[in-house]
């Protein structure tokens, strides 16, 4: 049997039957063990920084939707089952709102328009901007966006609404939710699903909404949790979770989760409890559906309720569940809620409940994931069904800067989590972020959106991932100009797309070279007219590696990364 091990260039060859079987086991294990050096070499090249654990760290940060003249916020993110990604953001750009809907189809290293709605009406805004795709193949993909609309006026009602599209094209296929009333304010809506494990009892799949609604009729607020089983073509269960004539409901949080013992499945949500939603802190409570996703909700817990340190002193819960096909050591479901606590009247900090038997019992148990030294906010975790890790991020404001934690789900010394990068952001011009992360389904690894400020105070959505490997310029600019748009798909097998655009005419050359340097193609070399364009390169020639894509077009220049794999 002939063994070959190529990396890029390099070929080892060996003929495994002229080698004694002890020999024979040796030799491969110190191949494997040069395969592993070369390979190390091969990403700490000089000008790579590496992050915290010795990896490669994230791309440069990459624009999403690049409209300088509008207000971008409140950007969601999520993957399909084959990488594919949706980002949404709402634009309340003076007294205007409105809402953009974008797909990458190369990992989030490119990003293109297929929604970019505005209300024809005045004095609205959208906020609690959510999203989610479900499907297991091309074919059925479908977009659910969530939003909350309001009236700014205070004279008209406010409504929830879900809306459904098109995964591939991004038409609108119909209106999934829409709750409404002159009697009713609506607030802090958030969607789940557990399409990738369904639970059971659900054809194909279900998805859950969790929201708050104030009654002006009987003064009450109420938490509803409501949902699909029917792959989202009815809301067909409607639960109340909590209800209260003194208390009021703010910022929720869902999630979805299942393991092989506990395969009922069932949705988990937590949220803030305050005497006023004015006030910035309350409670955390937390609740799930007892057995699948049909059933009667748990009784509340607070997770703070009797801590002195945090007593009523918390807000912004974010929670993940576990979600995979690995029993955790308690034999059950394990469950994470992080939210931030106020420590000083300017300082906050990330505090976090986990829960090894989430499932059954309330066995919650405390961990201090930051210090007091530094303004800490804005939490946000999801689940790794693919290293059963949960991976979080915040917005340190102190440092401006916003990390990225991971820690196994049986959380062995819970308040010690592995920094994978002390910020993943390039730039400082942070305000209000709110990062989310998710898990790339394709690449197996925590993709984040989150939002900057550009000096005319407008927002703009940002986006990086661990896997990224971008290294072209993402500035954020003011004016439209010439731009590198990326290249796409990104890792690719034997062809490759780069986009770019021309603020005038101009010779472009695209070049493609070896990481370390060499000349290996040139892709064009010729004058390109104003507006966008689009060059694709044959890169079946090229052995797998990384490989650097030169880009000049009159004075501007720019560089990206190219992943070829087979």
């Amino acid at each position: 049997m002939m063994t070959v091990i190529v990396i890029q260039k390099i070929y080892f060859t060996f003929d495994s039957h002229l080698i004694p079987n002890p020999m024979k086991q040796r030799l491969t294990i110190l191949i494997a063990l040069v395969f592993l050096f070369m390979v190390n070499m091969l990403y700490a090249q000089p000008g790579i920084p590496l992050k915290d654990n010795g990896s490669v760290l994230f791309g440069k940060d990459i624009i999403i939707g690049d409209q300088p003249t509008r207000n971008q916020r409140d950007v969601a993110v999520c993957t399909a089952f084959n990488g594919w990604m949706y980002a949404a953001l709402s634009r309340n750009t003076g007294s205007f709102a409105g809402y953009s809907l974008y797909k990458s189809i190369d990992f989030g290293y490119s990003w293109i328009a297929l929604q970019d709605f505005q209300f024809s009406y005045t004095d609205s805004r959208i906020y609690d901007l959510d999203l989610l795709v479900c499907g297991t193949s091309e074919s059925n993909l479908i977009i659910y966006l969530a939003w909350v609309q309001d009236d700014t006026t205070g004279l008209y009602n406010n409504n929830l609404v879900v809306n459904k599209y098109d995964g591939n094209s991004g038409e609108y296929i119909n209106r999934i939710l829409n709750v409404g009333s002159t009697e009713c304010r609506y607030y802090n809506l958030k969607i789940a699903s557990d399409y990738l494990s369904p639970a059971l009892g659900t054809n194909p799949y279900s998805i859950g909404f969790l929201y708050s609604v104030f009654s002006n009729i009987d003064a009450k607020d109420s938490l509803i949790f409501c949902s699909s089983d029917n792959g989202g073509i009815s809301v067909t269960n409607r639960k109340i979770l909590a209800l209260s004539s003194s208390r009021k409901f703010g910022n929720v949080s869902l999630a979805y989760g299942k393991s092989p013992t506990m395969n009922s499945g069932g949705y988990y949500a937590s949220w803030e409890d305050k005497d006023d939603l004015s006030n910035t802190n309350g409670h955390i409570y937390t609740s799930h559906t007892k057995s699948g996703i049909n059933s009667s909700f748990s009784t509340p817990v607070c997770l703070d309720c009797g801590d002195a340190s945090i007593d009523n002193q918390c807000s912004n819960p974010s929670i993940a569940c576990q979600n995979n096909t690995i029993d955790n050591d308690s034999s059950n479901i394990t469950s994470v809620t992080i939210f931030q606590k106020q420590t000083t009247p300017t300082n906050s900090d990330i505090v976090g409940f986990y829960n090894l038997e989430a499932a059954t019992n309330s066995s919650f148990h405390r961990m201090d994931i930051t210090s007091a030294s530094q303004n800490e906010i804005q939490p946000c975790v999801t689940f790794n069904h693919f290293d059963n890790k949960f991976y979080m991020t915040y917005f340190n404001s102190t440092a401006q800067k916003l990390p990225s934690l991971s820690k196994n789900f049986n959380f062995a010394d819970p308040n010690n989590w592995m920094v994978v990068s002390n910020g993943f952001n390039d730039s400082s011009n942070l305000a209000a972020p709110f990062p989310k992360v998710i898990i790339n389904e394709d690449q197996q690894q925590a993709a984040y959106v989150w939002n900057s400020e550009r000096t005319n105070g407008n927002g703009i959505a940002m986006f990086d991932a661990e896997y990224s490997t971008y290294t072209g310029t993402s500035e954020i600019s003011s004016s439209q100009g010439t731009k590198l748009l990326g290249a796409y798909p990104n890792p690719c097998t034997s062809g490759v797309t780069i986009g770019f655009e021309l603020q005038k005419s101009e010779n472009v050359r695209i070049s493609i070279s070896s990481i370390t340097g060499q000349l290996e193609k040139i892709i064009t070399d010729r004058g390109y007219s104003q507006g966008r364009h689009e060059v694709r390169a044959d890169v079946s020639s090229l052995p797998v590696g990384i490989y650097i894509y030169k880009f000049q077009a009159g004075e501007f220049a720019g560089t990206g990364k190219i992943v070829i794999v087979r």
